[in-house]
């Protein structure tokens, strides 16, 4: 861990800012999850953590008219719906 992370760790403990454990176990930024930033590999460890969290994210960005997604794969430069991420991990965890 950076001093940075250090001092920032330190300051929640000692003035005891409640903690999301979903997200500082998730292994990924803990920024907004509606950020650019993110990649399947993120979306599907919360799928995997908070199963509600990720719905809510499918539901939102199914009612946006635009064809917004929150998922953006950089190197093919297509997006990929939540919900059809979801079918894929459910495909895959029937196999």
């Amino acid at each position: 861990m950076g001093r940075t992370t250090e001092k920032v760790f330190t300051y929640i403990n000692n003035d005891g800012i409640p903690k999301n454990l979903i997200l500082t176990s998730s292994r990924t930024s803990t920024e907004c999850w509606c950020g650019a930033y993110k990649t399947e590999e993120d979306f599907k460890r919360l799928y995997d953590l908070d199963q509600d969290m990720f719905h809510k994210l499918a539901e939102t960005e199914a009612k946006v008219k635009t064809g917004y997604t929150f998922l953006y794969k950089k190197k093919s430069r297509k997006r990929k719906s939540l919900k059809s991420l979801e079918k894929e991990i459910l495909k895959n965890n029937r196999v």
